[in-house]
This record gives structure tokens, sequence and C-alpha cells, in this order.
């Protein structure tokens, strides 16, 4: 009997003993004190080889079976491993089967702690990758109680997959302030992990501190390409070829778009092409010039599914464009394309922002005033309310407030003005 067996076995003792209904009294009787096997048990103490045979002898466990059950332990643990590797290649269908493939191993990973630990970390991760976010925030409440027995390394990964969470309920403040908890146990560990660095930066992108999103991203950048994960070179490049555009650097910008589109069509990547075009295109509206905007939308509408919503977020942000440039005619044309091709029901958050723009576009011509009013205040503040969108928002009580006092009833365009200043206060003041 190995080392590694003999410091495993208090925990493999523990649940087949529980299993069988056997007493600590009973099978401890003639073998060592009950003290002694619970010490064992619980880890407390490491025993000697002879007092863990004739235990597992007692529980009709052999040292040839002890020894497949820890191989099995492994297994558990290379499985949960592979995992992570996964996630990272976006190769979801096969984090599924694993997925499933551990979870076979239930009753062994529930009775090893370590395990147990890793294994509910893992459920964290595999729900936030499937958008399944009460089924992840169980798994945290049942972190949560054991979060203070768990090594540095799981407690980071803790914060981390906890941070995540809240950055996917669009709390962004508080999943950064966990994103940095994770941060902080890192480097008080002499480690360096990418992934954390790229969603501490995705975060600062989120909350529009451009410069520090690029800073996260440019750290775990060299890291990514040391192991060629291509996947995530693309999403840091994404994430900090958005940020100088916001910045107003168009030219840096446009060189890691520019990338982007080299490695995905070396890759066959379609999708990351396909958003690489769209991020050129926004890039070039910011810069007014509309045929290269236009050449670099389309281009992208046309390696996307007609059906999916990046399709028609692509439509919105042409529409967007349009309507700024006084393109009114071939802005309409796009805006009842999508309304009229939209499966409303799956992208209810777009299709409000295409209704909202419809009528800013035909408030004059079909006299629609009160119905563009009746659809801000049912539809659109509640839906942005929902999402914590301060930005749009603030936009739709100014668009009120205007037209309330335009029809003399100041008290209540006044309350929409102030509702207009206090959202765009929290839209500044949610920036940490």
């Amino acid at each position: 009997m190995n080392k590694e067996m003999i410091e495993n076995a208090g925990s493999f003792i523990k649940f087949y003993r529980t299993k069988k209904g056997i007493t600590q009294e009973s099978l401890s009787q003639g073998i060592c004190s009950i003290t002694y096997l619970s010490k064992i048990e619980n880890g407390k103490i490491t025993p000697n080889q002879e007092t863990v045979k004739f235990l597992l002898e007692r529980l009709d466990l052999n040292t040839v079976e002890y020894a497949k059950l820890l191989d099995n332990m492994h297994t558990v643990e290379e499985l949960i491993t592979k995992i992570y590797v996964l996630i990272e290649g976006k190769k979801n269908e096969e984090v599924r089967k694993i997925f499933n493939d551990i979870n076979q191993q239930l009753e062994l990973i529930m009775n090893n702690p370590t395990l147990f630990q890793k294994y509910l970390l893992v459920k964290l991760r595999y729900h936030l990758i499937f958008n399944e976010l009460n089924k992840a925030q169980k798994a945290v409440d049942d972190i949560e109680s054991m979060k203070d027995m768990l090594t540095p390394l799981l407690k980071q990964h803790y914060y981390h997959f906890k941070g995540l969470l809240k950055c996917r309920q669009n709390l962004y403040n508080e999943g950064l302030f966990l994103l940095k908890e994770a941060e902080s146990i890192m480097m008080n560990n002499n480690r360096n992990d990418c992934n954390l660095l790229y969603h501490i930066g995705l975060t600062y992108s989120h909350l529009k501190i451009s410069n520090v999103a690029i800073h996260y991203c440019q750290k775990a950048l060299p890291i990514f390409i040391e192991n060629m994960n291509f996947n995530k070179i693309i999403d840091c490049k994404s994430i900090i070829g958005l940020n100088y555009t916001r910045n107003m650097n168009y030219e840096e910008a446009e060189k890691e778009f520019l990338t982007i589109v080299r490695i995905s069509m070396d890759t066959n990547d379609q999708v990351n092409r396909a958003i690489a075009y769209h991020n050129l295109g926004y890039c070039y509206s910011m810069r007014e010039n509309h045929n290269k905007a236009m050449e670099y939308y389309t281009l992208s509408l046309e390696l996307k599914d007609s059906k999916s919503q990046s399709y028609f977020t692509t439509l919105l942000y042409i529409v967007k464009h349009l309507y700024r440039n006084g393109k009114l005619d071939e802005c309409n044309r796009y805006l009842e394309r999508a309304l009229r091709n939209m499966r409303i029901k799956d992208f209810s958050g777009v299709e409000i922002d295409f209704v909202t723009l419809w009528y800013e576009v035909n408030l004059e011509r079909k006299n629609n005033i009160q119905e563009y009013i009746i659809h801000l205040e049912k539809t659109a503040v509640p839906y942005y309310i929902s999402k914590q969108n301060f930005q749009e928002l603030s936009k739709a009580y100014r668009r009120l407030g205007e037209y309330y006092y335009n029809d003399r009833k100041y008290k209540l365009a006044c309350n929409y003005y102030e509702r207009a200043i206090k959202s765009y206060n929290e839209e500044i003041i949610s920036r940490p």
C-alpha cells in the first residue's frame, strides 16, 4: 500500500462504513479506538498501513479494490481538468458530454471533500457556460458554506466564477469586486491566470473603462499566444479593438480587427470573422466613412445566420448608422426588413430598439406621436430599467420630457427631465 492510498484512506473508510450502516464503534472494535477512527475519517491524522488494512478488510474491501477506487477518483480529477481546457476552446458539446461522465461518479465525489469542492466549482463554471444562471447560483450557495475550507487555488476559482455569475446578472460592479479578490489571491500565490486577467479586462470593457480593459487584455494576450489558444487571442483582440474604438484610436482598432479577420480565415472561423467585420463596420461608422462602414457591415451579414440574434444586432447597427447619416429611406428599408423577419419572442431587447428607432425615423411623416409615447412608457422604459441600461433610459426619459413640455404638461415634463438627469448620473456613478 503506497503513501497516497494511506493518506486518502479516511474519506473512503467513512464512505463505505456509512454506506454499509456500520457504526464507528463496531468498525473500530479490536483495531483502534473510536476517537482514533474518527480522526482517520476526518483526515486529522495519517494512520499506519496495518490499521488501514484491517479497517478495509472489516468493510469487505481489499487493497486492490481500494486502489481501483483511487483510480476512479483520479479519473474524475482528470475529467474536471479536461472540462476547463474544453471551455477555453469553446467546445461546448464535448463539455456537456464530459460533465455527464463526471456525474456518473457522483457517489464517489460526494464522499471525498476535496474532490467534492472541485466538482462544485466545475459545476458552477458549467452552468455559466450554458447560461443556466439559477443553477449557477445554487452552486455558489453550496460552495459558500465551505468557502473557508478551500485551498488558495480553489478559493481563487470560487471568487473568479462567482464574479462571472454577477456579470452575467448585469451586476458588473459586484462582479468586478469578486474578480479583483480572485486576482489578489492569484498575485499572493505568484500565479498568472490568463483567463482571470481576460475576464477582468472584459468586465472593465462592459463598464466602459477602456484603458484598464485594454491593459488587462494585453497582459493576458501573450500567454494565450504562447499556448496557441486562437479563440482567446481573438477574444482579447476584440476587446482591445473595441476599446480603442471607444477611445477614438481608430487606426489601432482597425489593426486589431484586421488581425482577427486574418486569424479567423486561417482557422476557418466564420463566426469570429463575422464579428470582426461588424466591428470594422462600427469603427468606420464612427469615422464617418459611410461606404466603408456599409461594406464591412454587409460582409458581416453575409456570414451570419439570418435567424440569429447576432444577425439582427448587425442590422440594428446599420439602422443606427443610416439614421445618424440622414439616409432615412434606406434606414426604413432595413427597419422593415428586420421587423418583418425577427422572431420577437427570442430577441425582445433588440426588437424594442428597432421599434423605438422606427418611431423616431417615421415620427413626422406618419404623425404617430401618441403611439411612440405609449411605446416608450409601457415597453422601452420598463425594459431599460430591468437591464439597468441607464444610457438608453436617460434618452427615453428625455424624449418623454420633450413631448410633455411641448404638450404644456410642465409638471410631468419636469418629472421626466429629472429622471433623465438621475439616469444619466446613475450611468456615470455605476462606473467604479
